[in-house]
């Protein structure tokens, strides 16, 4: 512990030597820009596991990255970013290395071939066990290495003055690099959406949307895990202000199995944001979802998950920006969505004994963030951020912990140049 101590202080102290020699005459919009991060975590619940058995950790990151921007004619634009980066570990696990290389490339690209037509491309690849990732997939433990790339295609065009039209495609890959998890967590999946936008006004619009999502894993029991969602919803967009735009769909979303017995699941399908801007830097933000959508606990094949969002980012001072967020997750897993080639295997003492004692089982898990990051020149900027995480869960099943909290704090310094 005190060893971890010494190292930050030691990180932190050439942070600030660093941020006072640097002179940075980079133009941001030139397209090239090169930045890098020297970032130290401090945590007390390494991998996020129960209370009980919980360990302390300091990580020490590298993090260089290369952003390119390219401009054309219209709308049309081209946005690469790569960032490797290098980890070093104070108190790594079992299965752990006290160093690790990890990778993140994204792709945005835009083009419109005519005024009324708009095509996108977009493309995320991680090769980490970097918690950051879960916001774009699920993830079963915290030290979990794994390869996930996601593939999205989108296409708009507007049909009149008040009528757009647009659709969509998406493909996503999971692999564990773990042979014991990934026997039964590798993932596939795959989407499509179509939508109908209506402007009712200049500050109103009303959309008819609809979706398809499927999901597979893998299983050395053979279970059949694999899920199918569809959902239809209307909603309406409407800018409340110049500073405040709320968006919201309502409707049905239904999910059928691919292990026959299991039947089907509906519910409400909800989604609702609301956004206020008052200056181009600062956003405050709420998000409401509700829907079904494939399981994070093994062998459950589907959940009903009701979620909450808040964020802030408060531009002060010019140079001070406050952050702050709420997360709030809560995960229903019905029993009758355990496929029937695990029932066959497991009785129901066996199924106590992992804590399935009832028929529905809720996972809760909070996010609390705050922060604040301060501008030491116009290219330095140092971040600081407290984190603290919380799960209460109903299912001890493999690679899922019972009840757990874990607190971080985060000191970053970014440079670009």
């Amino acid at each position: 512990m005190l060893k971890s101590i010494v190292r930050v202080a030691i990180v932190l102290a050439w942070f600030v030597v660093f941020a006072d020699h640097v002179v940075a005459q980079a133009d941001m919009t030139r397209p090239v820009v090169f930045s890098v991060d020297l970032a130290a975590e401090y945590t007390d619940n390494r991998d996020s596991t129960s209370d009980d058995i919980k360990d302390d950790n300091t990580d020490l990151w590298i993090k260089p990255r290369v952003d390119m921007f390219f401009k054309g004619a219209g709308d049309s634009e081209f946005i690469f970013s790569y960032g490797p980066r290098y980890r070093y570990r104070s108190n790594p696990g079992d299965l752990q290395n006290d160093t690790d290389w990890q990778h993140e490339l994204t792709l945005d690209a835009n083009y419109s071939p005519t005024r009324d037509v708009g095509l996108r491309l977009t493309e995320a690849f991680y090769m980490t066990d970097d918690p950051s990732v879960q916001q774009f997939g699920t993830t079963l433990r915290r030290d979990s290495s794994f390869i996930y790339n996601s593939l999205a295609l989108y296409a708009n065009r507007a049909v009149s003055r008040r009528v757009s039209l647009g659709v969509n495609g998406s493909h996503r890959i999971k692999r564990y690099d773990d042979s014991d998890r990934a026997k039964d967590a590798d993932e596939d999946g795959m989407g499509a959406g179509a939508s109908c936008w209506y402007a009712l006004s200049p500050l109103a619009g009303m959309v008819v949307a609809g979706g398809y999502n499927a999901y597979d894993y893998e299983s050395s029991l053979n279970l059949e895990r694999g899920v199918e969602t569809m959902y239809g919803a209307v909603g309406l967009d409407y800018q409340l202000a110049k500073e405040i735009r709320v968006n919201t769909r309502l409707g049905f979303v239904t999910a059928s199995f691919e292990d026959g017995s299991l039947g089907s699941m509906d519910a409400p399908y909800v989604d609702c944001t609301a956004l206020y801007s008052p200056q181009p830097d600062t956003r405050f933000s709420a998000g409401i979802t509700h829907s079904i959508r494939n399981a994070d606990v093994y062998p459950f094949a589907a959940q009903t998950e009701t979620a909450l969002n808040l964020s802030m980012d408060w531009l002060a001072t010019p140079r001070v920006l406050l952050l702050g967020g709420v997360q709030y997750r809560v995960g229903n897993y019905d029993t009758d969505a355990i496929p029937s080639a695990f029932l066959d295997v497991m009785s129901m003492d066996e199924l106590r004994a992992l804590g399935i004692t009832g028929t529905e089982l809720d996972e809760t898990r909070m996010v609390f963030n705050a922060g604040v990051s301060y501008k030491l020149g116009d290219f330095t900027t140092i971040r600081l951020v407290q984190t603290h995480e919380q799960v209460e869960s109903d299912v001890n099943v493999e690679f899922v912990s019972t009840d757990s909290t874990r607190n971080a704090t985060t000191l970053t310094l970014n440079q670009a140049f």
